[in-house]
């Protein structure tokens, strides 16, 4: 809090800098489990990162992250809805980025969560892959990995399964 105050006092209510200090106060409260205040945070930096000229994926990461406090939730049809604008505005601008394949592998589980495994496939396969490309310490890339275990248990496709039960 006291960060974004001075930030708030040096760079004024949009800068950039206060959209990137809010996305760790999201971070933190859902962390936390306080999805009510995550949700706030997120929004307001989405509302700073729309407007500026350099935060067009950070507006779209915004977006993800607001989707996975709803999926956290449990309303996986508006973190979808969420999902499916970040994903546009990702895939379209940097396809190979972390902020995309961490929108994919949310999009998975809210896929997951309404329990359309065959869409989910897609979802988690393409977040799989681009996390891998950016090397095993992706944190994000067991949450890929779990997507796919999970969509290929319902689907009941052992060989698959295999190949992410041994990563």
């Amino acid at each position: 809090q006291q960060a974004l105050e001075i930030y708030t006092k040096v760079y004024g209510k949009e800068h950039e800098r206060i959209g990137q200090v809010l996305n760790y106060q999201g971070m933190l409260a859902m962390k936390l489990g306080q999805l009510d205040q995550a949700e706030a945070y997120f929004g307001r930096a989405a509302e700073i990162f729309k407007k500026s000229n350099n935060g067009r994926e950070f507006y779209a990461h915004q977006l993800s992250n607001m989707a996975e406090v709803y999926r956290k939730k449990g309303n996986y049809v508006r973190a979808e809805e969420l999902l499916q604008e970040a994903l546009s505005r990702l895939v379209s601008s940097v396809p190979d980025s972390r902020y995309t394949g961490i929108a994919q592998t949310r999009m998975a589980n809210s896929l997951i969560g309404q329990k359309r495994y065959r869409d989910a496939e897609q979802h988690a396969l393409a977040g799989y892959q681009t996390l891998e490309k950016l090397g095993p310490a992706a944190v994000e890339l067991e949450d890929a990995r779990q997507a796919l275990v999970a969509v290929y248990t319902d689907l009941q496709q052992p060989e698959k399964l295999k190949m992410y039960l041994r990563r």
